[in-house]
Order: structure tokens, then sequence, then C-alpha cells
């Protein structure tokens, strides 16, 4: 894998959220590589923890966000 800016900015950002334990967005367009960086992110930043997808519909409200987040069950180990 080449290391571009945008993987860069996004290992920056994203070491910094998970830091604040705080939530982010990443956005862009279709093929620009914004799952790729998020997975490669943070594989390499805790290694040995869960990683949490959740998908939502289109234009989900802040509400359904913040369900989704605290009700989802915690992966098995």
């Amino acid at each position: 894998m080449v290391t571009a800016r945008a993987l860069l900015a996004a290992r920056e950002n994203i070491t910094d959220t998970v830091a604040a334990r705080a939530m982010m967005c990443i956005h862009g367009g279709a093929g620009f590589g914004k799952t790729l960086a998020v997975n490669t992110c943070l594989g390499e930043l805790e290694p040995g923890e869960d990683v949490r997808k959740i998908i939502f519909r289109a234009r989900p409200t802040a509400r359904a966000v913040r369900y989704e987040l605290f009700t989802r069950p915690r992966p098995r180990r």
C-alpha cells in the first residue's frame, strides 16, 4: 500500500479522535479509499482491539446514530 497524503491525514485525525474518546466522520466520493484508510489506521493504532462497524441508512438523525452506538452489543472475543 502506498502512503498517500490523505492516508497520513486520516491516521493523524483517527489517532487524535481515539485519544479524545470522540467521534469523527470521514467522507468522500466512492473509491477514494475511506474504508481502507480507516481499517488500516485502526489496525495499526490498536491491533488487539475489536472494531465495530455500523451501517446507517441514508441521512441518519443524531438520535439514530446515538441509538446504534449505545445499544449495539459488544463483540465477543
